[in-house]
């Protein structure tokens, strides 16, 4: 990718199987950007949690700039905690339980919630800029 492409990639996808992705909804600005050190450096996906721009990083760019800019983040197996289905749990207490779990992915700051599967655990939802967004963990 030569220096003019850097500066303006359109319909860019970040991700890890089985983990979650990142589909960025405006052209990114890779200059002054290292590719190799793009998963893993900048971009960290983990279990039910996406970081772009870790502490580590230092000074992120600000909303709009670098990878700082609107996406949609998949993350995989966000389960609710608490169990919802098996032995001795009602059907009725199972929905009740997701319908819970569903409530508190969509009160995540900073996030709009676009959807859960119940089939797989996925939770989608988009946000404006880049922070740490993760499952809000409940133990009750």
């Amino acid at each position: 990718m030569d220096k003019d492409q850097r500066k303006r990639v359109t319909d860019l996808t970040i991700g890890w199987e089985n983990v979650g992705v990142i589909r960025f909804k405006h052209p990114v600005d890779f200059t002054g950007i290292d590719l190799e050190s793009l998963l893993g450096g900048l971009v960290i996906l983990e279990s039910r949690s996406a970081t772009v721009y870790p502490d580590s990083f230092g000074l992120k760019p600000p909303p709009g700039e670098g990878l700082n800019v609107p996406a949609s983040i998949s993350l995989e197996s966000s389960w609710p905690r608490k169990k919802t289905k098996g032995e001795g749990l009602s059907e009725e207490e199972a929905r009740r339980q997701v319908a819970s779990h569903i409530e508190r992915l969509k009160s995540v700051a900073g996030t709009s919630f676009e959807s859960y599967s119940e089939e797989d655990g996925t939770w989608t939802f988009s946000v404006n800029h880049f922070s740490t967004y993760n499952q809000v963990m409940c133990n009750n």
